[in-house]
C-alpha cells in the first residue's frame, strides 16, 4: 500500500520548497531544467545519478520508445477563408493568443501559408475523399497512432482536434496535445510522415462541422 509511505513523505516534504522548486524548473524548462534537476538530486544525497545525452532528430531510443525529435513553434495561425456559418472571428487558431494551439510536432506550411478544405473525420466514412486536406478528427477519438495512420495513409495534409474530457462542462477549454503520431513512439519522430497538428476548444469544433 502506498497510503503510508505517502503520508511519511508529506510530513517531511516542505510545500513550500516544492513550490519555489517546481517553478524554478518551469522557469528553466528549454534549456537548463535537467542540470538543475541533477544538482537537486546530488545535493539530497542520491548516489548514480547519470546524465544522458542523445541528438534530438527523432531516431535514437530509450527504454521504450523513440525519443522525439527537436520542436518549437515560433508562430502558427489557423483561418477560415469561407464557411456557410460566419466566425466572428476567422482566426480560431492563432499561436501569438495561446501557444497550445499547435500540437507538438506539427510540420510547417510554405511561406504565405495554404488554402485547402477541412473535413470532419465522420464524412470520410461516407466516402469523402480527404487526400490533401485537413481532416477534423470525432470529438469522441483521442488523438491516437490507430486513427492518426489511418489518415497518414489517405495522404492528408493534416489532423485537428476538439477530444476534451467533460467537452460541455468546458466548452471553452482547450485540450493540450502532447502526443499525436501514427507509430507507438511517444511522439513524432523521424519516421512520422509531416503533417499539420492543431486543437481546437468544442465551441470551435462543434462550429467547423457545421460548415
Amino acid at each position: 500500500m502506498l497510503k503510508n509511505p505517502i503520508t511519511s513523505i508529506r510530513r517531511k516534504v516542505s510545500s513550500e520548497r516544492l513550490l519555489q522548486t517546481t517553478e524554478a524548473l518551469w522557469r528553466l524548462e528549454r534549456d537548463r531544467s535537467a542540470r538543475y534537476a541533477e544538482s537537486l538530486m546530488i545535493e539530497a544525497g542520491l548516489s548514480g545519478v547519470e546524465r544522458i545525452g542523445f541528438p534530438a532528430d527523432g531516431k535514437p531510443a530509450y527504454q521504450d520508445k523513440i525519443i522525439h525529435f527537436a520542436w518549437r513553434a515560433l508562430m502558427g495561425k489557423l483561418e477560415i477563408s469561407e464557411s456557410r456559418i460566419v466566425f466572428v472571428d476567422p482566426g480560431i487558431d492563432d499561436f501569438t493568443r495561446l501557444p497550445f494551439y499547435p500540437i507538438r510536432g506539427s510540420v510547417s506550411t510554405l511561406p504565405g501559408g495554404v488554402l485547402t478544405c477541412l473535413i470532419a473525420e465522420e464524412n470520410i466514412y461516407f466516402g469523402v475523399d480527404p487526400e490533401g486536406a485537413m481532416v477534423l478528427l470525432s470529438p469522441k477519438n483521442k488523438p491516437s497512432f490507430t486513427n492518426i495512420r489511418a489518415m497518414a495513409e489517405r495522404n492528408i495534409l493534416g489532423i485537428g482536434s476538439d477530444n476534451l474530457m467533460g467537452r460541455y462542462r468546458t466548452p471553452e477549454g482547450l485540450q493540450w496535445v502532447t502526443r499525436v503520431t501514427e507509430g507507438l513512439s511517444w511522439q513524432a519522430c523521424a519516421d512520422s510522415r509531416p503533417m499539420l497538428r492543431f486543437s481546437v476548444n468544442p465551441t470551435c469544433g462543434d462550429q467547423l462541422r457545421a460548415t
